[in-house]
């Protein structure tokens, strides 16, 4: 693993229910409380298929390789479930791209100093 893997690894080792809450507010899409818990069932899904392609040493360039496999079908199956309930491709984006800031903001907090 790469030192880049190795520091979002250890960021996404951190408390993951913490993390997946940040995620979810940032995504502005959790208001509702049913919806809270399925996206952060989702995010859970997709933090594992994450984790999985980074402790596989996956390159972020060659997303079709086998390190990203987990993480592709989690996306698929976000994909697919958010549709047959009636959200907008927009919102499912919205939804996945909101993990940059909770993550940013942990990489603030844990390499400031670097």
């Amino acid at each position: 693993m790469d030192s880049q893997n190795a520091a979002v690894n250890a960021l996404l080792q951190a408390d993951k229910t913490e993390f997946v809450a940040a995620w979810v507010k940032q995504s502005g899409l959790g208001t509702v409380r049913g919806a809270q818990e399925r996206l952060s069932a989702e995010a859970h899904k997709l933090l594992v298929g994450l984790e999985e392609g980074i402790r596989a040493s996956g390159d972020p360039a060659r997303f079709e390789s086998e390190a990203w496999a987990s993480l592709r079908d989690a996306l698929a199956a976000l994909s697919s479930s958010s549709a047959a309930q009636g959200v907008s491709a927009g919102d499912t984006s919205r939804f996945v791209l909101a993990i940059k800031r909770p993550l940013f903001d942990e990489f603030r907090k844990n390499y400031a100093k670097d």
